[in-house]
Protein backbone atom coordinates (compact mmCIF):
# COMPACT_ATOMS: atom_id res chain seq x y z
CA UNK A 1 0.00 0.00 0.00
CA UNK A 2 0.93 3.63 -0.47
CA UNK A 3 0.52 5.29 2.92
CA UNK A 4 0.86 8.93 3.97
CA UNK A 5 1.36 9.92 7.61
CA UNK A 6 0.48 13.48 8.68
CA UNK A 7 1.94 15.00 11.85
CA UNK A 8 2.17 18.62 13.02
CA UNK A 9 5.96 18.48 13.61
CA UNK A 10 8.67 15.92 13.05
CA UNK A 11 12.07 14.60 14.02
CA UNK A 12 14.88 15.42 14.52
CA UNK A 13 14.12 19.04 15.38
CA UNK A 14 10.99 18.27 17.37
CA UNK A 15 10.87 15.26 19.69
CA UNK A 16 7.51 14.47 21.26
CA UNK A 17 5.10 11.60 21.70
CA UNK A 18 3.22 12.11 18.42
CA UNK A 19 6.43 12.61 16.45
CA UNK A 20 8.11 9.52 17.92
CA UNK A 21 5.03 7.35 17.39
CA UNK A 22 4.54 8.55 13.81
CA UNK A 23 8.17 7.82 12.95
CA UNK A 24 8.40 4.42 14.64
CA UNK A 25 5.13 3.20 13.14
CA UNK A 26 5.97 4.51 9.67
CA UNK A 27 9.44 2.97 9.89
CA UNK A 28 7.97 -0.43 10.83
CA UNK A 29 5.44 -0.33 7.97
CA UNK A 30 8.03 0.88 5.45
CA UNK A 31 9.66 -2.56 5.44
CA UNK A 32 6.87 -3.83 3.21
CA UNK A 33 4.91 -0.77 2.07
CA UNK A 34 5.45 2.67 0.54
CA UNK A 35 5.27 5.15 3.42
CA UNK A 36 5.84 8.91 3.42
CA UNK A 37 5.55 11.36 6.33
CA UNK A 38 4.36 14.93 5.71
CA UNK A 39 4.31 17.81 8.17
CA UNK A 40 3.81 21.60 8.05
CA UNK A 41 6.86 23.84 8.30
CA UNK A 42 6.37 27.56 8.83
CA UNK A 43 8.81 30.01 7.22
CA UNK A 44 8.71 33.68 6.32
CA UNK A 45 6.77 34.01 3.06
CA UNK A 46 5.21 36.85 1.03
CA UNK A 47 1.65 36.35 2.30
CA UNK A 48 -0.55 34.29 4.59
CA UNK A 49 -1.71 32.26 1.57
CA UNK A 50 1.84 31.53 0.31
CA UNK A 51 2.95 27.89 0.24
CA UNK A 52 5.53 25.46 -1.11
CA UNK A 53 6.47 21.79 -0.75
CA UNK A 54 9.91 20.34 -0.09
CA UNK A 55 11.06 16.72 -0.28
CA UNK A 56 13.61 15.16 2.05
CA UNK A 57 14.18 12.02 4.10
CA UNK A 58 14.85 11.09 7.72
CA UNK A 59 16.57 7.79 8.55
CA UNK A 60 15.78 6.63 4.99
CA UNK A 61 12.08 7.44 5.47
CA UNK A 62 10.69 9.80 2.76
CA UNK A 63 9.26 13.05 4.13
CA UNK A 64 7.53 16.09 2.65
CA UNK A 65 7.61 19.48 4.31
CA UNK A 66 4.42 21.43 3.69
CA UNK A 67 5.76 24.96 3.79
CA UNK A 68 3.50 27.87 4.63
CA UNK A 69 3.61 31.30 6.20
CA UNK A 70 3.04 31.55 9.97
CA UNK A 71 -0.49 32.60 10.99
CA UNK A 72 -1.25 36.28 11.26
CA UNK A 73 -0.50 37.26 14.91
CA UNK A 74 -3.73 39.31 14.90
CA UNK A 75 -5.74 36.30 13.80
CA UNK A 76 -7.05 34.21 16.74
CA UNK A 77 -5.35 30.82 16.81
CA UNK A 78 -8.65 28.95 16.68
CA UNK A 79 -9.49 30.41 13.27
CA UNK A 80 -6.16 29.11 11.99
CA UNK A 81 -7.04 25.72 13.52
CA UNK A 82 -10.14 25.54 11.33
CA UNK A 83 -8.73 26.55 7.96
CA UNK A 84 -5.13 27.25 6.96
CA UNK A 85 -5.28 28.04 3.22
CA UNK A 86 -1.54 27.76 2.58
CA UNK A 87 -1.26 24.47 4.51
CA UNK A 88 -4.18 22.94 2.62
CA UNK A 89 -2.75 24.00 -0.76
CA UNK A 90 0.60 22.42 0.13
CA UNK A 91 -1.22 19.25 1.21
CA UNK A 92 -3.03 19.14 -2.14
CA UNK A 93 0.30 19.21 -3.97
CA UNK A 94 1.60 16.44 -1.69
CA UNK A 95 -1.46 14.27 -2.34
CA UNK A 96 -1.14 14.79 -6.09
CA UNK A 97 2.46 13.57 -5.91
CA UNK A 98 2.12 10.66 -3.47
CA UNK A 99 -1.35 9.42 -4.47
CA UNK A 100 -1.83 7.63 -1.13
CA UNK A 101 -4.35 4.84 -0.73
CA UNK A 102 -4.81 5.79 2.94
CA UNK A 103 -3.76 8.67 5.19
CA UNK A 104 -2.98 8.20 8.89
CA UNK A 105 -3.11 11.48 10.84
CA UNK A 106 -1.19 11.78 14.10
CA UNK A 107 -1.79 15.49 14.68
CA UNK A 108 -3.13 18.45 12.70
CA UNK A 109 -2.01 21.55 14.59
CA UNK A 110 -0.85 24.23 12.09
CA UNK A 111 -2.29 22.22 9.19
CA UNK A 112 -5.94 22.79 10.24
CA UNK A 113 -9.04 20.63 10.30
CA UNK A 114 -9.59 21.48 6.63
CA UNK A 115 -6.93 18.84 5.83
CA UNK A 116 -9.53 16.17 6.67
CA UNK A 117 -12.11 17.86 4.45
CA UNK A 118 -9.65 17.75 1.56
CA UNK A 119 -8.89 14.07 2.12
CA UNK A 120 -12.57 13.12 2.23
CA UNK A 121 -13.31 15.19 -0.88
CA UNK A 122 -10.82 12.94 -2.67
CA UNK A 123 -12.35 9.77 -1.26
CA UNK A 124 -9.18 8.81 0.66
CA UNK A 125 -9.71 6.67 3.81
CA UNK A 126 -8.58 8.55 6.92
CA UNK A 127 -7.26 7.07 10.19
CA UNK A 128 -6.70 9.48 13.08
CA UNK A 129 -4.75 8.70 16.26
CA UNK A 130 -5.80 11.01 19.09
CA UNK A 131 -2.53 11.95 20.78
CA UNK A 132 -3.90 15.00 22.59
CA UNK A 133 -7.05 17.07 23.09
CA UNK A 134 -6.55 19.53 20.21
CA UNK A 135 -9.95 18.75 18.69
CA UNK A 136 -11.54 19.83 21.98
CA UNK A 137 -9.13 22.56 23.06
CA UNK A 138 -7.34 25.27 21.10
CA UNK A 139 -4.62 25.07 23.78
CA UNK A 140 -4.22 21.29 23.20
CA UNK A 141 -4.25 20.16 26.85
CA UNK A 142 -7.47 21.37 28.55
CA UNK A 143 -5.46 23.66 30.82
CA UNK A 144 -6.70 27.26 30.81
CA UNK A 145 -4.67 30.46 31.07
CA UNK A 146 -4.99 30.34 34.87
CA UNK A 147 -3.29 26.93 34.94
CA UNK A 148 -6.53 25.15 35.90
CA UNK A 149 -7.67 21.82 34.45
CA UNK A 150 -10.76 22.03 32.26
CA UNK A 151 -13.32 19.30 31.54
CA UNK A 152 -14.02 20.46 28.00
CA UNK A 153 -15.48 23.20 25.82
CA UNK A 154 -19.17 22.66 26.76
CA UNK A 155 -20.15 23.62 23.25
CA UNK A 156 -17.74 26.58 23.35
CA UNK A 157 -19.16 28.30 26.44
CA UNK A 158 -16.31 27.24 28.71
CA UNK A 159 -13.72 28.39 26.17
CA UNK A 160 -15.36 31.82 26.09
CA UNK A 161 -15.57 32.16 29.86
CA UNK A 162 -11.98 31.00 30.36
CA UNK A 163 -10.77 33.52 27.76
CA UNK A 164 -8.60 30.89 26.11
CA UNK A 165 -9.30 32.45 22.69
CA UNK A 166 -7.76 35.80 23.61
CA UNK A 167 -4.15 36.74 23.12
CA UNK A 168 -3.48 36.88 26.84
CA UNK A 169 -0.32 35.49 28.46
CA UNK A 170 -0.83 32.76 31.01
CA UNK A 171 -1.89 34.23 34.33
CA UNK A 172 -0.47 31.15 36.05
CA UNK A 173 3.08 31.71 37.32
CA UNK A 174 4.71 28.33 38.06
CA UNK A 175 7.45 30.01 40.06
CA UNK A 176 5.18 32.04 42.32
CA UNK A 177 5.71 30.81 45.86
CA UNK A 178 2.49 30.23 47.84
CA UNK A 179 2.38 32.05 51.18
CA UNK A 180 2.62 29.93 54.31
CA UNK A 181 -0.19 29.99 56.87
CA UNK A 182 1.92 32.22 59.15
CA UNK A 183 2.63 34.66 56.30
CA UNK A 184 -1.05 34.83 55.39
CA UNK A 185 -1.97 35.65 59.00
CA UNK A 186 0.60 38.45 59.22
CA UNK A 187 -0.08 39.91 55.74
CA UNK A 188 -1.55 43.44 55.85
CA UNK A 189 -5.19 43.87 54.91
CA UNK A 190 -5.69 45.35 51.42
CA UNK A 191 -6.63 49.02 51.21
CA UNK A 192 -10.19 50.18 50.55
CA UNK A 193 -9.49 50.92 46.87
CA UNK A 194 -8.00 47.50 46.28
CA UNK A 195 -10.92 45.85 48.07
CA UNK A 196 -13.39 47.75 45.90
CA UNK A 197 -11.60 46.73 42.68
CA UNK A 198 -11.37 43.11 43.78
CA UNK A 199 -15.05 42.97 44.78
CA UNK A 200 -16.03 44.52 41.45
CA UNK A 201 -14.19 41.90 39.40
CA UNK A 202 -15.47 39.08 41.61
CA UNK A 203 -19.00 40.39 41.01
CA UNK A 204 -18.43 40.17 37.27
CA UNK A 205 -16.96 36.66 37.64
CA UNK A 206 -19.99 35.71 39.77
CA UNK A 207 -22.56 36.31 37.03
CA UNK A 208 -24.21 33.08 35.92
CA UNK A 209 -22.57 31.26 33.01
CA UNK A 210 -25.19 31.87 30.25
CA UNK A 211 -25.45 35.59 31.05
CA UNK A 212 -21.69 36.03 31.42
CA UNK A 213 -21.27 34.35 28.03
CA UNK A 214 -23.01 37.32 26.42
CA UNK A 215 -20.40 39.78 27.72
CA UNK A 216 -17.88 40.59 24.94
CA UNK A 217 -14.34 39.53 25.89
CA UNK A 218 -13.03 43.05 25.32
CA UNK A 219 -15.45 44.38 27.96
CA UNK A 220 -14.46 41.64 30.39
CA UNK A 221 -10.80 42.49 29.87
CA UNK A 222 -11.51 46.19 30.38
CA UNK A 223 -13.29 45.34 33.61
CA UNK A 224 -10.33 43.28 34.79
CA UNK A 225 -7.98 46.14 34.03
CA UNK A 226 -10.23 48.56 35.96
CA UNK A 227 -10.45 46.28 38.98
CA UNK A 228 -6.81 45.22 38.88
CA UNK A 229 -4.48 46.77 41.51
CA UNK A 230 -1.90 47.42 38.76
CA UNK A 231 -3.50 47.69 35.28
CA UNK A 232 -1.19 46.70 32.45
CA UNK A 233 -2.22 47.96 28.98
CA UNK A 234 0.13 45.46 27.32
CA UNK A 235 -2.11 42.62 28.50
CA UNK A 236 -5.09 43.82 26.46
CA UNK A 237 -6.06 41.05 24.05
CA UNK A 238 -6.78 41.01 20.35
CA UNK A 239 -10.54 40.40 20.69
CA UNK A 240 -11.82 37.19 19.14
CA UNK A 241 -15.36 37.10 17.77
CA UNK A 242 -17.87 35.81 20.31
CA UNK A 243 -18.99 33.13 17.88
CA UNK A 244 -15.53 31.68 17.28
CA UNK A 245 -15.32 29.13 20.16
CA UNK A 246 -18.83 27.88 19.33
CA UNK A 247 -17.97 27.56 15.64
CA UNK A 248 -14.68 25.75 16.33
CA UNK A 249 -16.34 23.29 18.71
CA UNK A 250 -19.12 22.47 16.24
CA UNK A 251 -16.79 22.18 13.23
CA UNK A 252 -14.31 19.98 15.08
CA UNK A 253 -17.12 17.60 16.05
CA UNK A 254 -18.33 17.48 12.43
CA UNK A 255 -14.75 16.97 11.21
CA UNK A 256 -14.22 14.01 13.56
CA UNK A 257 -17.43 12.49 12.15
CA UNK A 258 -15.74 12.40 8.72
CA UNK A 259 -12.82 10.26 9.94
CA UNK A 260 -13.09 6.59 9.00
CA UNK A 261 -11.27 5.24 12.06
CA UNK A 262 -10.41 6.94 15.35
CA UNK A 263 -7.69 5.47 17.56
CA UNK A 264 -6.95 6.37 21.18
CA UNK A 265 -3.93 5.06 23.11
CA UNK A 266 -5.79 5.56 26.42
CA UNK A 267 -9.24 5.02 27.87
CA UNK A 268 -8.99 8.45 29.49
CA UNK A 269 -8.72 10.26 26.15
CA UNK A 270 -11.43 8.09 24.58
CA UNK A 271 -13.77 8.99 27.45
CA UNK A 272 -13.15 12.72 26.96
CA UNK A 273 -14.17 12.47 23.30
CA UNK A 274 -17.19 10.35 24.19
CA UNK A 275 -18.25 13.15 26.55
CA UNK A 276 -17.83 15.46 23.56
CA UNK A 277 -20.43 13.48 21.60
CA UNK A 278 -18.31 10.90 19.76
CA UNK A 279 -19.78 7.39 19.85
CA UNK A 280 -17.53 5.02 21.85
CA UNK A 281 -17.97 2.45 19.05
CA UNK A 282 -16.04 4.76 16.70
CA UNK A 283 -12.88 4.90 18.84
CA UNK A 284 -10.60 1.86 19.05
CA UNK A 285 -7.99 1.48 21.78
CA UNK A 286 -4.45 0.78 20.59
CA UNK A 287 -1.14 1.52 22.37
CA UNK A 288 1.59 3.42 20.57
CA UNK A 289 4.14 0.62 20.90
CA UNK A 290 7.84 0.61 21.74
CA UNK A 291 10.62 0.21 19.17
CA UNK A 292 12.18 -2.99 20.51
CA UNK A 293 15.14 -2.73 18.14
CA UNK A 294 16.07 0.64 19.66
CA UNK A 295 15.55 -0.22 23.34
CA UNK A 296 16.59 -3.87 23.30
CA UNK A 297 16.26 -5.89 26.47
CA UNK A 298 15.52 -4.15 29.75
CA UNK A 299 18.70 -3.83 31.81
CA UNK A 300 20.12 -1.43 34.37
CA UNK A 301 23.67 -0.18 34.65
CA UNK A 302 25.13 -0.79 38.10
CA UNK A 303 25.47 2.32 40.28
CA UNK A 304 25.39 3.33 43.93
CA UNK A 305 22.52 5.25 45.49
CA UNK A 306 19.05 5.92 44.17
CA UNK A 307 18.62 7.91 40.93
CA UNK A 308 15.38 9.58 39.85
CA UNK A 309 14.91 10.99 36.37
CA UNK A 310 12.68 13.15 34.17
CA UNK A 311 12.80 13.19 30.38
CA UNK A 312 10.72 15.52 28.22
CA UNK A 313 10.09 19.11 27.27
CA UNK A 314 10.84 21.88 29.74
CA UNK A 315 7.79 24.11 29.86
CA UNK A 316 5.37 25.08 32.60
CA UNK A 317 2.62 22.59 31.73
CA UNK A 318 5.03 19.70 32.39
CA UNK A 319 5.36 20.76 36.03
CA UNK A 320 9.12 20.21 36.27
CA UNK A 321 9.27 23.10 38.75
CA UNK A 322 7.41 20.85 41.22
CA UNK A 323 10.10 18.18 40.84
CA UNK A 324 12.81 20.78 41.44
CA UNK A 325 11.00 22.10 44.51
CA UNK A 326 10.51 18.58 45.84
CA UNK A 327 14.19 17.77 45.41
CA UNK A 328 15.13 21.03 47.11
CA UNK A 329 13.39 19.66 50.22
CA UNK A 330 15.76 16.67 50.27
CA UNK A 331 19.34 16.33 51.46
CA UNK A 332 21.96 15.90 48.70
CA UNK A 333 23.10 12.55 50.08
CA UNK A 334 19.59 11.02 49.95
CA UNK A 335 19.39 10.55 46.17
CA UNK A 336 20.31 11.97 42.77
CA UNK A 337 18.02 13.29 40.03
CA UNK A 338 18.65 13.80 36.30
CA UNK A 339 16.43 16.19 34.33
CA UNK A 340 16.75 15.71 30.57
CA UNK A 341 15.21 18.34 28.31
CA UNK A 342 16.15 21.29 26.10
CA UNK A 343 17.90 24.07 27.99
CA UNK A 344 18.17 27.73 27.10
CA UNK A 345 14.57 28.96 27.29
CA UNK A 346 13.16 31.26 30.01
CA UNK A 347 11.44 28.41 31.85
CA UNK A 348 14.53 26.18 31.80
CA UNK A 349 16.68 29.09 33.00
CA UNK A 350 14.35 29.70 35.94
CA UNK A 351 14.35 26.00 36.78
CA UNK A 352 18.12 26.07 37.08
CA UNK A 353 17.93 29.20 39.25
CA UNK A 354 15.31 27.53 41.44
CA UNK A 355 17.42 24.40 42.01
CA UNK A 356 19.42 24.44 45.27
CA UNK A 357 20.15 20.72 45.64
CA UNK A 358 23.57 19.87 44.12
CA UNK A 359 22.41 16.29 43.53
CA UNK A 360 19.95 17.50 40.89
CA UNK A 361 21.53 17.68 37.42
CA UNK A 362 20.18 19.22 34.20
CA UNK A 363 21.60 17.07 31.39
CA UNK A 364 20.07 18.94 28.42
CA UNK A 365 18.45 17.42 25.34
CA UNK A 366 19.13 13.80 24.51
CA UNK A 367 19.29 12.50 20.92
CA UNK A 368 17.04 9.47 20.33
CA UNK A 369 19.93 6.99 20.45
CA UNK A 370 20.83 8.12 24.01
CA UNK A 371 17.30 7.80 25.42
CA UNK A 372 17.60 4.06 26.17
CA UNK A 373 20.83 4.76 28.05
CA UNK A 374 19.05 7.40 30.14
CA UNK A 375 16.50 4.84 31.37
CA UNK A 376 19.22 2.31 32.12
CA UNK A 377 20.89 4.87 34.39
CA UNK A 378 17.83 5.74 36.53
CA UNK A 379 15.88 3.72 39.09
CA UNK A 380 12.58 5.67 39.11
CA UNK A 381 11.04 7.86 36.41
CA UNK A 382 9.12 10.99 37.52
CA UNK A 383 6.40 12.70 35.44
CA UNK A 384 5.11 15.80 37.29
CA UNK A 385 2.91 17.05 34.42
CA UNK A 386 0.21 19.62 35.22
CA UNK A 387 -1.87 18.72 32.15
CA UNK A 388 -3.96 15.57 31.86
CA UNK A 389 -1.59 13.76 29.47
CA UNK A 390 -2.88 11.02 27.19
CA UNK A 391 -0.65 7.95 27.18
CA UNK A 392 2.84 9.37 27.75
CA UNK A 393 5.52 7.69 25.66
CA UNK A 394 7.96 8.22 28.53
CA UNK A 395 5.91 6.08 30.92
CA UNK A 396 5.77 3.25 28.38
CA UNK A 397 9.52 3.57 27.78
CA UNK A 398 10.14 3.49 31.52
CA UNK A 399 8.11 0.29 31.91
CA UNK A 400 9.88 -1.34 28.94
CA UNK A 401 13.23 -0.68 30.65
CA UNK A 402 12.07 -1.98 34.06
CA UNK A 403 11.63 1.47 35.64
CA UNK A 404 8.82 2.24 38.15
CA UNK A 405 7.10 5.62 37.80
CA UNK A 406 6.00 8.48 40.06
CA UNK A 407 3.29 10.54 38.35
CA UNK A 408 0.43 12.93 38.97
CA UNK A 409 -2.89 11.36 39.90
CA UNK A 410 -4.75 12.69 36.85
CA UNK A 411 -5.66 11.78 33.28
CA UNK A 412 -3.75 9.17 31.35
CA UNK A 413 -1.00 9.11 34.00
CA UNK A 414 -3.40 7.78 36.64
CA UNK A 415 -4.60 5.19 34.12
CA UNK A 416 -1.09 3.88 33.43
CA UNK A 417 0.42 3.98 36.92
CA UNK A 418 -1.04 1.49 39.36
CA UNK A 419 -0.45 3.09 42.77
CA UNK A 420 1.69 0.94 45.07
CA UNK A 421 2.16 -1.62 42.28
CA UNK A 422 3.92 -0.15 39.21
CA UNK A 423 4.64 3.20 40.81
CA UNK A 424 3.27 5.94 43.04
CA UNK A 425 0.77 8.75 42.39
CA UNK A 426 0.67 12.16 44.04
CA UNK A 427 -1.55 15.23 43.98
CA UNK A 428 -1.18 17.63 41.06
CA UNK A 429 1.00 20.66 41.79
CA UNK A 430 1.88 19.51 45.33
CA UNK A 431 5.69 19.50 45.60
CA UNK A 432 5.55 18.36 49.25
CA UNK A 433 3.43 15.35 48.32
CA UNK A 434 5.86 14.56 45.51
CA UNK A 435 8.74 14.77 47.98
CA UNK A 436 6.94 12.27 50.23
CA UNK A 437 6.68 9.80 47.34
CA UNK A 438 10.35 10.26 46.45
CA UNK A 439 11.32 9.53 50.04
CA UNK A 440 9.25 6.35 50.11
CA UNK A 441 11.70 4.82 47.63
CA UNK A 442 14.61 6.06 49.74
CA UNK A 443 13.15 4.68 52.98
CA UNK A 444 12.40 1.27 51.45
CA UNK A 445 15.28 -0.03 49.28
CA UNK A 446 13.19 -3.07 48.28
CA UNK A 447 10.39 -0.96 46.80
CA UNK A 448 12.02 -0.58 43.36
CA UNK A 449 12.71 -4.32 42.85
CA UNK A 450 9.22 -5.21 44.14
CA UNK A 451 7.56 -2.84 41.69
CA UNK A 452 9.69 -4.09 38.80
CA UNK A 453 7.99 -7.46 39.22
CA UNK A 454 4.58 -5.85 38.58
CA UNK A 455 5.32 -3.54 35.65
CA UNK A 456 2.85 -4.09 32.78
CA UNK A 457 3.95 -5.71 29.54
CA UNK A 458 4.47 -3.13 26.80
CA UNK A 459 3.46 -3.79 23.19
CA UNK A 460 6.16 -3.46 20.56
CA UNK A 461 5.70 -1.14 17.59
CA UNK A 462 5.91 -4.23 15.34
CA UNK A 463 2.83 -5.68 17.03
CA UNK A 464 1.02 -2.36 16.74
CA UNK A 465 1.94 -2.00 13.06
CA UNK A 466 0.53 -5.47 12.34
CA UNK A 467 -2.80 -4.47 13.89
CA UNK A 468 -2.84 -1.20 11.97
CA UNK A 469 -2.13 -3.00 8.72
CA UNK A 470 -5.22 -5.18 9.23
CA UNK A 471 -7.36 -2.11 9.83
CA UNK A 472 -5.82 -0.26 6.87
CA UNK A 473 -6.57 -3.18 4.54
CA UNK A 474 -10.21 -3.25 5.62
CA UNK A 475 -10.64 0.49 4.98
CA UNK A 476 -8.90 0.44 1.60
CA UNK A 477 -10.96 -2.57 0.46
CA UNK A 478 -14.14 -0.79 1.55
CA UNK A 479 -13.21 2.38 -0.38
CA UNK A 480 -12.53 0.55 -3.68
Amino acid sequence: MRLLFLVHRFLPKHVGGAEITAYETAHALAREHEVCVAYPAEVSMPSYESWDIEGDSYQELPIRRLISAPPDPKDPAARHNIYNPAGVNALRACLDEIQPELVHIHSLGRLSAAAIWELKARGIPVVLTLHDLWFLCTRYHLVNIDGELCRGPKGGRQCLLSECYQYLPDRFDPFEKPLSAAALESAPMPGAATQQRSLGWRALRGISGPIRGLIPPAIKERAKQQYSPAPDPKRAPVPAPLWLPFLRTQLMRETLAEVDLLISPSRFLRDRFVEHGISPDRIRLLPNGIAANRFGEASKRPHTGLIFGYLGSLDAKKGVHDLVRAFNLMRPEEARCYIAGPLGGPYADKLQELSTNPSLTFVGSLPPDQVPEFYRDIDVFVLPSLCYENSPVTIHEAYWTGTPVIAVNAGGMAELVSHERSGLLYQRGDAEDLCRQLRRFIADPDLVPRMREHLPREASVTEVAATLLTWYSELVARSN
